[in-house]
């Protein structure tokens, strides 16, 4: 009891440090998968966050610019339209509405956001601009203005790099211009163009806070699809937890179950082989027992006849006559018959014992079998041993002897003067017996499912009882071959 409890706490720590650390490790592979999926999610939407926040502050951008393009060009013709109409019938000398135009457009407010205002005509002539050096000169027709001409509003941001725009350039790097075509009121002709040039800074500060808005809703959205993920990616890792908790906890049942079902099997192989040794030895008795006991009373009475049919010599007929002939006849017949029993109690009785079983090897089996058939059938049968002869369980080598014996024996009864051939084949861990004829063979598969001969579903099942593979192959006028493969040790088997 001391030495079982020393055991016990000895052992129990360390079996507690194992099952921590077993855990330990377990949520060290846990975290590692969560830490893992944290990083790519969040490159992910990191990835995605800029792709989509480019794309919606480009958009806005565009967006932004064309609103205020429209809604400045369409206030610029609603303000412009009836001083041009003015303009344009004076000949574009009409003193009174150029100075329409330049109060409103020469003011210091208009010119904080819009710098330069020009007036085109269809040749690329300016007719009028708040910058009076530009009015009267002519510039080659760029793609803007033709685009405007053709009766659409044209706007964008520019660099100031053609030649109408020197005066521009010293005002500003950058400015958003805006061509908006100018119409008759009678038949909708254009006649005109008016273009605006309006300063980028108060644009910017627009364009910025929308920016600034897109780029905080998208964060925001990333932001929650992030933690959702994660928590998503937890409560996963929580499910495959608790399934790999069930799974171990099968899989230790399953293991459970095996184990009992080996130890049963091996019980089962253990009885089955210790059966086949009893009955071994029940014949064995039987056999001493027949040769003891009815081999000898028999020998006791044809020695007893022999002696008596000596004595009784004369015998008297019903007549009183003496038959001598008559006499020694029946004798004679009582002791041929009495004979005959005492030979086939002694057949019988060689034929159940198996002496010397326990020190003969695998090969030494295989030749007592094969030479009891020939002694009792004259017949020559080819003997072949490959490997190094062993020794084997005793379970295992009757099954070789009756199995040599059983097959030689069919043979002999059912293939005729056929070739015969026993080859034994012995490695490390088992025996493979091969047994073949050139007979003219049979069907197996219905013999064997029915059960019609008794001494191949006997061989069958003396060979499984003991873990053994059995393999009968035959087909008519192919001969036939049983091959059978035991093993040389066994935890079921007793030696």
């Amino acid at each position: 009891m001391l030495y079982a409890r020393t055991r016990f706490l000895r052992w129990t720590p360390g079996k507690r440090i194992v099952k921590k650390s077993i855990k330990g490790s377990r949520r060290v592979i846990d975290s590692g998968l969560t830490a893992r999926f944290s990083f790519f999610s969040l490159l992910v939407l990191l990835v995605t966050m800029l792709a989509i926040g480019v794309w919606l502050t480009l958009r806005i951008e565009a967006a932004t610019l064309e609103r205020s393009s429209k809604l400045t060009g369409t206030y610029m013709q609603i303000l412009m339209g009836p001083h041009l109409r003015r303009l344009e019938a004076g000949g574009w000398q009409d003193e009174e509405a150029l100075a329409a135009l330049d109060e409103h457009f020469r003011d210091q407010a208009v010119l904080e956001d819009v710098p330069v205002v020009k007036v085109w005509r269809p040749d690329g002539t300016v007719v009028y601009s708040n910058n009076p050096k530009l009015i009267g000169s002519q510039f080659a027709v760029t793609d803007d203005l033709e685009r405007a001409l053709a009766g659409e509003v044209v706007s964008g941001i520019s660099e100031l790099g053609d030649d109408e725009n020197l005066y521009e350039r010293e005002l500003a790097p950058q400015l958003m211009e805006i061509y908006v075509p100018v119409r008759r009121r009678q038949n909708g002709e254009i006649y005109a163009v008016a273009e605006f040039y309006i300063s980028v800074s108060s644009l910017g500060a627009t364009i910025d806070a929308a920016r600034l808005q897109t780029w905080a809703v998208v964060a925001g959205l990333a932001v929650m699809a992030y933690f959702l993920l994660l928590g998503m990616m937890r409560q996963a890792g929580r499910t495959m937890r608790n399934q790999r908790n069930e799974l171990r906890r099968y899989s230790r049942r399953l293991q459970a179950l095996l184990q009992e079902n080996r130890r049963m099997n091996e019980k089962v192989m253990a009885a089955g082989a210790n059966a086949m040794a009893v009955n071994e030895r029940y014949l064995q008795r039987l056999s001493a027992d027949l040769h003891d006991g009815a081999g000898q009373d028999l020998a006791l009475v044809l020695l007893r006849l022999e002696e008596l049919r000596d004595r009784c010599r004369p015998c008297f007929t019903p007549d009183g006559a003496v038959d001598e002939v008559i006499a020694a006849n029946e004798f004679d017949t009582m002791m041929a018959a009495l004979q005959s029993a005492l030979r086939d109690v002694r057949s019988l009785s060689n034929g159940l014992r198996l002496s010397a079983i326990d020190s003969a090897s695998v090969g030494e089996i295989m030749h007592r079998g094969v030479r009891d058939y020939r002694r009792k059938t004259g017949r020559q049968v080819e003997v072949t041993l490959e490997g190094d002869d062993k020794d084997a369980p005793q379970p295992v080598k009757i099954t070789l002897y009756r199995v040599v014996q059983e097959a030689l024996m069919n043979s002999f009864l059912h293939a005729g003067e056929a070739d015969q051939r026993v080859i034994l084949e012995v490695t490390e861990t088992r025996v493979r017996l091969q047994v073949t004829d050139t007979g003219c063979g049979f069907e197996v598969a219905g013999i064997l499912a029915s059960g019609g001969r008794l001494g191949l579903v006997g061989m069958r099942d003396r060979v499984e009882l003991l873990a053994g593979d059995f393999d009968c192959y035959s087909a008519p006028g192919e001969g036939t071959t049983i091959t059978v493969i035991l093993p040389l040790s066994y935890a079921g088997l007793p030696s």
